[in-house]
């Protein structure tokens, strides 16, 4: 059932508070207390957990904001950097009074996986695509980040991910529909207003509108650096989302899927004639590295997931 906190005028105000109490998982807690810590050491920490944290990265965000509202922050190692050891008894402050995010089924394991996922198969994109001129690293940052309309839909109703895997969508649009038809309002739309709030560079709040667009729907406007973010990061979803959701027997969809993606979706990985097996290397790849990144999180065994028989042809 949809609420009318998420609607018209009563909508950023709710999600300003929302964005206040987004979940945090015990390893920053942790990670920030850690006593008897060189600064610069602690400062290293905190940002190799933000690349896989999209919570923590979007608080840096937030702070260096706060402290620098003139400055504008194109990365979170410079957000970081900029508020520098005053961040981190701000950071204990606020995280301190979050919800901490401990995660009892299989549906809320897998969005926080598909968070690191996105990240991490975005950045190898843009190596593997390096004539579009992406730097990885912003492709990390925008892919773990491109659903943060999702974190504030789960700290709205806590079993959002069960909500929504209950609709039984079956690609992107079916997906925002659910959205709408639950909570009144898509990620996506939702994402936009808690990017603006927190202050996220420009090109994230980019992927984060039009990762689900048609190329034909991405606002002209878009330079073509951005355009092939968009691009990277929106692939990057498509093959987290398939490895969650596709069927077990079904060998061809994924080749299906990329066919689709390059003739709907896409402007600038296209014209770099992409190979299959190129994309199935990505595919295997960002995945045994997300395992990987999950279990340091400290979340628990990862999620049940159909796709490790997955092999390159």
């Amino acid at each position: 059932m949809s609420s009318p906190e998420l609607r018209g005028s009563n909508l950023r105000p709710a999600v300003v508070r929302l964005m206040e109490e987004l979940p945090v998982l015990p390893i920053c807690i942790s990670t920030l207390t850690r006593p008897d810590v060189d600064i610069d050491d602690h400062i290293d920490d905190i940002l190799a957990l933000a690349k896989v944290e999209p919570c923590l990265t979007i608080r840096i965000f937030q702070l260096a904001a706060k402290h620098f509202p003139s400055r504008a922050v194109t990365s979170v190692q410079q957000a970081l950097m900029l508020v520098g050891s005053r961040a981190i008894d701000e950071l204990i402050e606020v995280q301190s009074m979050a919800r901490p995010f401990h995660p009892d089924n299989d549906e809320e394991r897998c969005m926080w996986a598909h968070f690191v996922h996105v990240s991490i198969a975005a950045g190898m994109l843009a190596k593997v695509y390096g004539q579009l001129g992406v730097k990885p690293e912003a492709a990390e940052e925008a892919g773990l980040l491109h659903d943060l309309g999702r974190l504030v839909h789960y700290k709205h109703l806590a079993k959002s991910p069960s909500e929504i895997e209950m609709q039984g969508y079956r690609d992107p649009a079916e997906l925002l529909q659910a959205e709408e038809a639950v909570f009144g309002i898509s990620h996506v739309a939702l994402g936009s207003v808690a990017a603006e709030i927190a202050h996220a560079p420009a090109y994230i709040r980019d992927c984060i509108d039009h990762h689900h667009s048609k190329a034909a729907n991405i606002p002209r406007k878009t330079s073509a650096a951005n355009g092939s973010l968009i691009e990277l990061v929106a692939i990057a979803d498509e093959i987290a989302m398939y490895c969650h959701r596709r069927p077990a027997d079904d060998e061809d969809e994924f080749a299906k899927r990329s066919r689709r993606f390059m003739e709907t979706r896409s402007v600038y990985v296209k014209k770099c004639r992409p190979k299959l097996e190129d994309v199935y290397e990505v595919l295997l790849s960002s995945l045994k590295q997300t395992q990987t990144e999950y279990l340091r999180l400290g979340m628990g065994p990862p999620p049940q997931l159909e796709y490790m028989d997955i092999q390159r042809r």
